[in-house]
């Protein structure tokens, strides 16, 4: 990952000032940015863009909320910024005087948007007769996604009953989540946060809000991941539905072609020296040879979450609950449950990850006894890596070039471990 420096440039425009703040957190959230800021009430209002020396500018609107302690500076050529900073500062400050650019950047990031949000939001809760109780509060915002919790009061009882409900937009690139979401809903309710409404047309959806874990345990992790079997295997009958609800198809050809396109043309193959990219050719065939294997095994193509880690699942009373299914596809199943061991074994341990794994091949081998799952498990190891590089390609091609920097080195960084994992492999012990 490129490193960056972020700073919340917090602004007022009627007082033609700035307050600058350091952002202590690699990769904030738009929680960490408003703290930094010291403005509960500050909004991102647009996207924000690496310096060449790794000072990442996040400029939020000030609520108009005095502070004790407030340190302003004028809003000139004289703020305490590097000075390509300061620049992109003073551009930002420009556009939002003016109106902003039409270079790519989403909805979210346009004046007046969050007006439209509301009072799509208060009309799907009227219908249901709840009414939003505040402005709402950013969780997280960038190039992809923004997502927002509003309080609401349902009109149960004497005082009604208070809860959180959340909102999510998606970018283009990702706009079939919202009808994903209710497919994987239509299979198996519970395993996915309950919707309240959607917009096809707009990407947004309104979900209940859900608690988290407080720790993930081996326990629940196991169980995770024999629900996501359980899961799968009874997607595997309705696989034409779930492409004509906007899933790719990301099954062998698919795999192995794109693999061939982004070894030749990669976003980022400009970026690599020479070594590497000689490197990545001679081993692509290698990669597509273990993809091929893996899908000649004799295993369906099933429902894939595509980037099943502990944060993008918890666990209620009742068993998992998966959410973020931005990179549902139609792929092999075993890839999910690979990438979920590796995000236990960095959380939790290798021991839990073997949990993972156990639990997770135990339905597998009920319904397909004449496979041979360990040898599926062991291929996952490359189709797995393979299969996230190509995912990330796809994030890249989903966002505007000049904010590829949020995610930069990402497919760089996993072809060399697959060149790596390939070396490993080849040489005599």
């Amino acid at each position: 990952m490129l490193s960056r420096r972020h700073v919340a440039a917090l602004v007022d425009l009627a007082g033609d000032r700035v307050r600058i703040a350091p952002v202590d957190v690699d990769w904030p959230s738009h929680r960490d940015l408003v703290a930094a800021a010291g403005d509960p009430g500050a909004v991102l209002v647009a996207p924000p863009l690496r310096e060449d020396d790794g000072t990442v500018v996040d400029v939020l609107r000030w609520s108009g909320v005095e502070t004790a302690g407030d340190r302003w500076q004028r809003l000139d050529d004289e703020v305490d910024l590097p000075a390509p900073a300061r620049r992109t500062l003073l551009d930002r400050v420009a556009e939002l005087r003016g109106s902003a650019p039409d270079d790519g950047r989403q909805q979210w990031f346009m004046p007046g948007w969050f007006d439209g949000v509301r009072a799509w939001v208060d009309r799907e809760l009227a219908a249901r007769g709840d009414v939003r109780l505040d402005d709402g509060e950013i969780g997280q915002m960038w190039s992809l996604s923004v997502v927002v919790r509003f309080g609401v009061r349902s009109p149960d009882g004497a005082d009604g009953v208070v809860r959180d409900v959340w909102f999510k937009a998606t970018c283009t690139g990702f706009a079939a989540e919202p009808v994903l979401t209710a497919w994987v809903a239509g299979l198996a309710a519970s395993r996915v946060p309950t919707i309240l409404a959607l917009d096809a047309d707009r990407a947004w959806m309104l979900l209940e809000a859900f608690s988290e874990d407080a720790e993930p345990s081996a326990d629940s992790v196991g169980t995770l991941a024999a629900e996501l079997a359980r899961l799968q295997l009874a997607s595997r009958h309705r696989i034409d539905a779930l492409l004509a609800a906007g899933a790719p198809e990301r099954g062998e050809e698919a795999t192995v072609v794109g693999l061939r396109e982004l070894i030749r043309s990669g976003v980022e193959r400009d970026t690599m020296t020479e070594a590497q990219r000689v490197a990545a050719a001679d081993a692509e065939p290698w990669m597509a040879a273990k993809v091929a294997e893996l899908h000649g095994l004799g295993l369906p193509l099933t429902l894939v979450h595509g980037d099943l880690h502990l944060g993008n699942a918890t666990h209620h009373s009742d068993g998992p609950v998966i959410f973020d299914w931005t990179d549902a596809c139609v792929a092999h199943p075993y890839l999910d449950a690979r990438h979920l061991a590796r995000s236990v074994a960095q959380q939790l341990d290798a021991d839990a990850a073997e949990t993972v794994r156990e639990a997770y091949l135990e339905p597998w081998r009920e319904a397909y006894p004449a496979v041979d799952h360990d040898r599926a498990w062991e291929l996952t190891d490359t189709a797995e890596r393979v299969f996230t590089l190509l995912s990330y390609e796809d994030i890249y091609r989903a966002q505007p070039e000049w904010a590829r920097w949020e995610l930069a080195t990402v497919t760089v960084d996993l072809l060399d471990k697959l060149v790596d994992q390939r070396e490993r492999e080849l040489t005599p012990r």
